[in-house]
């Protein structure tokens, strides 16, 4: 799978026809596999070509499941330095589309990571959502500049980073982002910053998996 820039938006996802997995999606690979687990002779009657079905449909999904990160993450990657001004970073953020960025130290090597809650959290006062935020600006109850005057990256990012290495399993990658609560994980290569999977990133290669069924996600993990 060719690598996408970061911010680049996805061509239609797998199953995007809301059906999930189909039979098209299986290769050539998993009804080979599938043959082999049907012991014996087997001839081609509805109840083999059923079984013979399901079981490529499962090779199909642990393959899905076994991809790593380095198949679907964007690259290259924008990031901030830590010493990079909070207007400077918001602006970055605005130009390049996305919601959060990796921040780097003045040798590339990553130490955190900044996004819309960190500067939500930043802002204060009762500030949680993008809404409310308008709602306070709305009613003039923010001092926006005030709040982030003389502020650089370091101040409000999180750290240390949650990284993922380049061949990270898409599964593994998914209990990153449910377990920590985030919504993009760096991939690193030796502490440097060498791609990005976002949660959509995620949700647009296992679609076909959640479609129908999140149990097989526990279930095909090995």
């Amino acid at each position: 799978m060719s690598k996408k820039k970061q911010g680049e938006k996805d061509s239609e996802p797998i199953g995007s026809s809301g059906e999930g997995l189909t039979p098209s999606q299986a290769s050539e690979e998993d009804i080979y596999q599938a043959m082999k687990d049907i012991p014996g002779y087997m001839d081609i009657t509805p109840a083999a070509a059923k079984n013979l079905c399901g079981l490529a449909y499962e090779h199909a999904q642990k393959r899905i499941l076994s991809m790593q990160a380095k198949e679907i993450m964007s690259s290259p990657v924008h990031t901030v330095r830590e010493d990079t001004v909070l207007v400077e970073v918001a602006q970055a953020m605005d130009r390049t589309g996305v919601s959060g960025l990796p921040v780097v130290d003045s040798k590339g090597g990553i130490v955190g990571v900044i996004s819309e809650k960190d500067f939500l959290r930043c802002i204060g006062g009762g500030i949680r959502s993008f809404m409310s935020l308008v709602a306070a600006c709305m009613n003039r109850k923010t001092g926006l500049d005030l709040m982030v005057k003389g502020r650089v990256a370091r101040d409000i990012m999180s750290s240390p980073p949650v990284t993922a290495g380049p061949e990270t399993s898409l599964y593994d990658i998914f209990e990153l982002l449910r377990l920590h609560g985030i919504n993009r994980v760096p991939i690193t290569d030796k502490g440097n910053v060498v791609g990005i999977i976002t949660r959509d990133d995620l949700v647009h290669a296992l679609t076909p998996i959640f479609l129908d069924s999140g149990s097989h996600i526990i279930k095909y993990h090995k």
